[in-house]
């Protein structure tokens, strides 16, 4: 039987619709495998608004703003609710706030985040990996114990300076744990808090560090002496001014204090 063209291409337009079916299942499968961010504990900003924002790619809210149609509303709503919650604390601070601030409309923050809870939880996965990502080789076995000690404190304190809001953030969560704390914040500090423990332990096997400190007291010293700067650093500018010229070399202080104090004599 002859074949018409209205056949033809009747046939040709399902074949296409075969292939357009099969490519987007070979795509979904590598959004998947990613770079890894999603296999992070905490993921990353991407890894929990990724489908929704395939899921809602034409629902955008009728009155959004031309500008805010794209990456740069969502970055701006990111970039903005962090430094407010850095500065009053999750519960104080209003999806209000956060719109008025980043000048988009309340809707945004669902249509990107699904609301205040979701958008909060990706800041804080954020932080975490940024912490993640500075103190990269921690456990890394190539590494001396001490020089474990060295790269948490130079790693810790480069990224307090090249990211102001992490201080405020992790100070009002220990202070007043959001549900996130259990989820991300709690197994981060317990994995880190590990790593830094089983250095000061080994060093002390190997007869280089005093053994009348617990492990553990001397992680959390090597930990207090690398942050409280950062966390306090407005009360402390005002009590004790000239300890402004600190930030310029605080990592060799610390070090130089902690490894003294700990070292045999």
């Amino acid at each position: 039987m002859r074949r018409t063209g209205r056949t033809e291409k009747n046939d040709n337009k399902k074949d296409e619709e075969k292939n357009r079916e099969g490519g987007s299942g070979s795509e979904s499968g590598n959004d998947i495998g990613g770079n890894g961010a999603g296999n992070e504990p905490g993921g990353g900003i991407g890894a929990l608004t990724a489908e929704k924002g395939r899921n809602r790619a034409a629902a955008l809210p009728e009155d959004a703003a031309p500008q805010d149609t794209g990456a740069t509303a969502r970055e701006r709503i990111l970039a903005t609710a962090a430094a407010l919650f850095a500065s009053r604390g999750h519960a104080d601070v209003s999806v209000r706030d956060i719109t008025r601030e980043a000048g988009v409309n309340n809707a945004m923050i669902s249509y990107y985040f699904g609301g205040k809870e979701g958008l909060y939880r990706e800041i804080i996965r954020e932080q975490i990996r940024t912490v993640r990502t500075a103190l990269h080789g921690l456990a890394e076995e190539t590494l001396l114990p001490e020089e474990r000690l060295r790269h948490y404190v130079n790693g810790l304190v480069g990224l307090h300076r090249r990211t102001p809001a992490l201080a405020g953030l992790m100070h009002h969560e220990l202070l007043h744990p959001s549900p996130v704390f259990e989820e991300v914040v709690l197994p981060f500090i317990t994995e880190l808090s590990k790593v830094l423990t089983d250095a000061v332990a080994t060093e002390q096997d190997r007869g280089t560090y005093r053994k009348d400190i617990l492990p553990a007291e001397g992680a959390y010293f090597l930990v207090a002496m690398t942050n409280y700067y950062f966390l306090f650093r407005s009360f402390i500018s005002r009590i004790l001014p000239s300890l402004e010229r600190l930030d310029e070399h605080l990592e060799e202080e610390t070090l130089q204090l902690f490894l003294e104090g700990m070292r045999k004599r």
